[in-house]
Protein backbone atom coordinates (compact mmCIF):
# COMPACT_ATOMS: atom_id res chain seq x y z
CA UNK A 1 0.00 0.00 0.00
CA UNK A 2 1.23 3.60 -0.98
CA UNK A 3 0.09 5.04 2.04
CA UNK A 4 2.68 2.29 4.70
CA UNK A 5 5.59 3.24 1.98
CA UNK A 6 4.75 6.97 2.45
CA UNK A 7 4.52 6.29 6.88
CA UNK A 8 8.01 4.20 6.63
CA UNK A 9 9.59 6.65 4.28
CA UNK A 10 9.03 9.46 6.99
CA UNK A 11 9.99 7.58 9.81
CA UNK A 12 13.10 6.94 7.90
CA UNK A 13 13.92 10.67 7.17
CA UNK A 14 13.03 11.50 10.51
CA UNK A 15 16.20 8.51 11.82
CA UNK A 16 18.47 10.15 9.26
CA UNK A 17 18.03 13.96 10.75
CA UNK A 18 19.41 12.50 13.71
CA UNK A 19 22.39 10.53 11.73
CA UNK A 20 23.04 13.81 9.85
CA UNK A 21 23.43 15.46 13.00
CA UNK A 22 25.52 13.35 14.39
CA UNK A 23 28.05 13.20 11.69
CA UNK A 24 27.64 16.84 10.10
CA UNK A 25 27.19 18.68 13.58
CA UNK A 26 25.58 21.87 13.92
CA UNK A 27 25.82 22.55 9.74
CA UNK A 28 23.20 19.69 9.26
CA UNK A 29 20.54 21.37 12.08
CA UNK A 30 18.12 23.56 9.87
CA UNK A 31 18.75 20.91 6.93
CA UNK A 32 14.99 19.23 7.09
CA UNK A 33 13.14 22.70 7.19
CA UNK A 34 10.63 23.71 4.65
CA UNK A 35 10.54 27.31 3.58
CA UNK A 36 7.85 27.94 6.04
CA UNK A 37 8.79 26.24 9.14
CA UNK A 38 7.77 26.97 12.65
CA UNK A 39 9.55 25.85 15.46
CA UNK A 40 7.42 26.40 18.55
CA UNK A 41 9.64 27.83 21.52
CA UNK A 42 9.42 27.90 25.33
CA UNK A 43 6.59 29.39 27.09
CA UNK A 44 6.73 33.37 26.55
CA UNK A 45 9.22 33.28 23.82
CA UNK A 46 8.01 34.00 20.38
CA UNK A 47 7.75 30.95 18.01
CA UNK A 48 10.44 30.80 15.36
CA UNK A 49 9.02 31.28 11.82
CA UNK A 50 10.33 30.45 8.43
CA UNK A 51 13.28 28.89 7.35
CA UNK A 52 15.28 32.53 7.34
CA UNK A 53 14.62 32.58 10.85
CA UNK A 54 15.54 28.71 11.23
CA UNK A 55 18.89 29.11 10.22
CA UNK A 56 19.57 32.63 11.88
CA UNK A 57 18.42 30.48 14.98
CA UNK A 58 20.91 27.86 14.11
CA UNK A 59 24.22 29.91 13.50
CA UNK A 60 23.12 32.24 16.37
CA UNK A 61 22.01 29.98 19.36
CA UNK A 62 22.28 26.06 18.03
CA UNK A 63 26.51 26.52 16.69
CA UNK A 64 27.23 28.88 20.18
CA UNK A 65 24.87 27.22 22.73
CA UNK A 66 23.87 23.57 21.99
CA UNK A 67 27.02 22.08 19.79
CA UNK A 68 30.43 21.71 22.20
CA UNK A 69 32.74 18.64 22.98
CA UNK A 70 29.80 17.22 25.89
CA UNK A 71 27.05 17.72 23.28
CA UNK A 72 25.19 13.84 22.80
CA UNK A 73 21.74 13.56 21.12
CA UNK A 74 19.24 10.98 20.26
CA UNK A 75 16.17 10.95 18.42
CA UNK A 76 13.70 7.39 18.73
CA UNK A 77 10.77 8.01 16.70
CA UNK A 78 7.94 6.24 17.54
CA UNK A 79 4.85 6.72 15.53
CA UNK A 80 3.86 8.34 11.88
CA UNK A 81 1.05 9.07 9.61
CA UNK A 82 0.31 10.72 6.44
CA UNK A 83 -3.06 12.22 5.09
CA UNK A 84 -4.79 10.33 2.05
CA UNK A 85 -3.45 12.64 -0.41
CA UNK A 86 0.13 11.93 0.74
CA UNK A 87 1.63 15.23 0.94
CA UNK A 88 0.84 16.35 4.67
CA UNK A 89 2.44 13.70 7.42
CA UNK A 90 4.12 13.74 11.05
CA UNK A 91 6.86 11.42 12.94
CA UNK A 92 6.63 11.63 17.18
CA UNK A 93 9.81 10.20 18.79
CA UNK A 94 11.31 10.79 22.15
CA UNK A 95 14.82 12.20 22.27
CA UNK A 96 17.64 12.48 24.88
CA UNK A 97 20.31 15.09 24.99
CA UNK A 98 23.46 15.40 27.03
CA UNK A 99 24.95 19.08 26.74
CA UNK A 100 27.27 21.31 28.90
CA UNK A 101 25.75 24.55 30.20
CA UNK A 102 27.34 26.81 32.64
CA UNK A 103 29.79 24.67 33.29
CA UNK A 104 27.39 21.80 34.07
CA UNK A 105 26.46 18.82 32.39
CA UNK A 106 22.93 18.75 31.67
CA UNK A 107 20.95 15.64 31.13
CA UNK A 108 17.31 15.97 28.99
CA UNK A 109 15.18 13.69 27.62
CA UNK A 110 11.36 14.75 26.01
CA UNK A 111 9.16 13.83 23.50
CA UNK A 112 8.76 15.76 19.68
CA UNK A 113 6.75 16.57 16.84
CA UNK A 114 7.97 17.02 13.38
CA UNK A 115 4.98 17.88 10.97
CA UNK A 116 6.32 17.21 7.13
CA UNK A 117 4.91 18.49 3.94
CA UNK A 118 5.80 17.64 0.50
CA UNK A 119 8.06 20.79 -1.31
CA UNK A 120 8.51 20.32 -5.03
CA UNK A 121 8.30 16.59 -4.43
CA UNK A 122 10.75 16.22 -1.33
CA UNK A 123 9.57 16.26 2.13
CA UNK A 124 10.33 19.43 4.66
CA UNK A 125 9.61 19.98 8.15
CA UNK A 126 6.99 22.18 8.78
CA UNK A 127 6.28 22.21 12.40
CA UNK A 128 8.44 21.04 14.89
CA UNK A 129 7.02 20.98 18.54
CA UNK A 130 9.15 19.75 21.37
CA UNK A 131 8.76 19.01 25.18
Amino acid sequence: MEKEKVIQELMELDRLFCEKLKKEGPSAWSSPYGEDAILVTKQNEPNIIGIENVKKFSNEYIHAVTFNETFENFFEPLSADVSEDLTFGYTTGNYTMKNKRGGKIVNAKGKYVLVWKKYDGKWKVTLQITK
